[in-house]
């Protein structure tokens, strides 16, 4: 690709970012785009040209300090046309996502993680909450109802049928901020005892957050998980998102604090029948 090639190239992936995801950063970008744009000076400078188009906007709004300033696409008359051809989109699919300013830092956090899990596992559907909710599959697994918005988890991860098994559903939640233990607790119950849901990871911004979940799940939730009883301990998996020894997956602590190769339960999910899921077929890694 030539040089000169690389902004325009790079600024119809921003788009398409911004328009699946809603505001991002430059930071936010850097760690989202794909294929892999290793200079953060060519995000900027993408950045600058599709601002001096009109085709993206800055948010303006009060952001918590050091979190970088926020971009997302201008949805002016004049400027949807342009912005639909190039995203082959219908100008009327363009719309603004509401986001508060407090949740800017959380959904751009849900970006990273929903593009590194599709590049992890692109057999996969992985959709974010404002498109699976849109599915009705997605609805009935999750069991929603009228009042239940707050419940929904974060990132939904679908497999397909393998080997004459059921399709697979592993929902992602990221907290970044300590909420009240009974908020926790009902998210915990319904995740585990009232959907069809196979697993849950629980990613957390700090090594204390995680262990409140964790806690709270063992002292008050676990003893009545009666869907999941065979194989509670490695119903959740937790993680502050800290990278494994290779590289390659976020380390994970099963309820129990015991360390889990997150492809090896992944695996475990998709080849094992509901009632083989018994807490001995799943392999752990050795304490280090």
């Amino acid at each position: 690709m030539l040089e000169t090639e690389k902004p325009y190239e790079s600024g119809k992936q921003i788009l398409k970012l911004l328009h699946e995801h809603g505001a991002l950063s430059n930071r936010g970008i850097l760690r989202t785009i794909w294929p892999r744009v290793v200079c953060s000076s060519s995000i900027r400078q993408s950045v600058r040209l599709l601002k001096y188009k009109g085709l993206i906007v800055d948010r303006f709004d009060s952001l918590p300090q050091n979190c970088g300033q926020f971009h997302q696409i201008s949805l002016r008359e004049e400027t949807k046309p342009i912005i639909a051809k190039m995203l082959n989109v219908h100008p009327a699919e363009l719309e603004e996502r509401v986001v508060r300013d407090q949740e800017l830092a959380h959904s751009q956090e849900c970006a990273v993680w929903c593009t590194r899990f599709r590049r992890d596992f692109p057999e996969a559907t992985v959709l974010r909450e404002h498109h699976y909710v849109k599915e009705e599959e997605f609805k009935n697994i999750l069991v929603l109802g009228r009042d239940d918005n707050h419940l929904k988890p974060d990132i939904l991860m679908h497999f397909p049928k393998q080997n004459g098994r059921s399709s697979t559903t592993v929902a992602v939640e990221v907290e970044r901020s300590r909420k009240a233990d009974a908020r926790l607790v009902e998210k915990l119950r319904k995740l585990s005892t009232q959907s069809c849901l196979d697993g849950v990871i629980y990613i957390c911004s700090t090594a204390s957050l995680l262990e409140t979940v964790r806690r709270l799940y063992e002292s008050r939730v676990r003893e009545r998980a009666h869907r999941i009883n065979h194989y509670g301990d490695n119903f959740f998996l937790f993680s502050t998102g800290q990278l494994s020894v290779d590289h390659w997956a976020p380390v994970m602590l099963n309820s129990e604090l015991k360390p889990i190769s997150f492809l090896d339960w992944i695996h475990f999910l998709r080849t094992t029948s509901d009632d083989g899921r018994q807490e001995a077929n799943l392999k752990l890694l050795p304490n280090t």
